[in-house]
């Protein structure tokens, strides 16, 4: 019974870490979309595109965010249907939000990076700007633009 006791007990202390980390990782989420969005504008601001800094490349990047609402749902589907996406593996009650980005990019940009009519009023398109961090070969410290800091 004394091992029944103390694997509960350890379980418990198991549970109670996992969610003292989801929250810590909540917070750090949070801190790095808030310095994500700091870094880029004062990329934009110096109109500096990239650099390396210790050994990782930090680049400007835009990405389009496609979203539409709850109630909006049906007239989405029916134009979704009407590009030729109506697989059911796809579109079910909901369309998630990762395959809805994936779908609507690519009719995007078959379209001109356009919406298409059907999609107007329906689905909203903002650009997401951010950073990218990737490690380089060599260490740096200097801008594109050939700027030290």
């Amino acid at each position: 019974m004394n091992t029944m006791n103390e694997l509960a007990a350890k379980l418990k202390a198991l549970r109670d870490k996992k969610e003292e980390l989801a929250e810590a990782t909540k917070q750090n989420n949070a801190e790095i979309e808030a310095t994500e969005l700091e870094l880029s504008n004062l990329m934009i601001e110096e109109g500096n595109d990239g650099f390396e800094l210790n050994g990782y490349k930090f680049t400007l990047q835009y990405k389009d965010i496609f979203s539409s609402t709850v109630h909006k749902r049906q007239a989405l589907i029916e134009a979704l249907k009407l590009h030729g996406i109506d697989r059911e593996e796809i579109i079910t009650e909901t369309v998630p939000a990762p395959k809805l980005n994936s779908i609507m990019k690519s009719i995007y940009e078959e379209n001109g990076e356009e919406l298409p009519e059907e999609f107007e009023g329906i689905v909203t398109i903002f650009t997401k700007q951010g950073v990218g961090v990737r490690k380089v070969s060599g260490k740096g410290g200097k801008s594109k633009t050939g700027k030290e800091f």
